[in-house]
């Protein structure tokens, strides 16, 4: 009976994760203010992973090991971590290229990949503001 009632509440919160995932897709393409289209797009990205979760392998993440400028990634204990000045932070993948930098909601990392290699790391704010980093190293 338990596990009757874990399965009916999971799949109470899978159909509301995609009711929401929904009407922020549609939100996001009726609008015709381009900040709104940026805020329903930014909250879309974490609800279409927990919807699908990516699975981003060993070899793909480290691939994206390097110096992008003042900004680092490395790979430690199975994981990405993303340091610019300050602590380091893990990396949560959102798509196979995209990444959420856990403990800063208003900031994400996107690699750009060319030819198998990972060329440039883009920071993204919820704002808009994009700043892109050749890889350096």
């Amino acid at each position: 009976m338990e596990d009757q009632i874990k399965t009916r509440l999971k799949n109470g919160d899978q159909a509301f994760d995609k009711a929401y995932a929904m009407a922020l897709e549609k939100l996001a393409m009726k609008t015709s203010d381009p900040q709104r289209k940026i805020e329903f797009e930014w909250a879309l990205a974490p609800q279409r992973a927990k919807l699908n979760p990516p699975h981003v392998d060993e070899k793909t993440s480290k691939m994206y090991v390097g110096v992008y400028g003042e900004r680092k990634v490395t790979f430690e204990n199975g994981v990405l971590q993303y340091q610019r000045t300050g602590p380091k932070y893990r990396l949560m993948p959102l798509t196979e290229t995209l990444f959420a930098v856990e403990g800063l909601d208003y900031f994400r990392m996107e690699f750009v990949v060319k030819e198998g290699k990972a060329v440039e790391l883009t920071g993204l704010y919820d704002n808009g503001d994009r700043q892109p980093s050749p890889r350096t190293k």
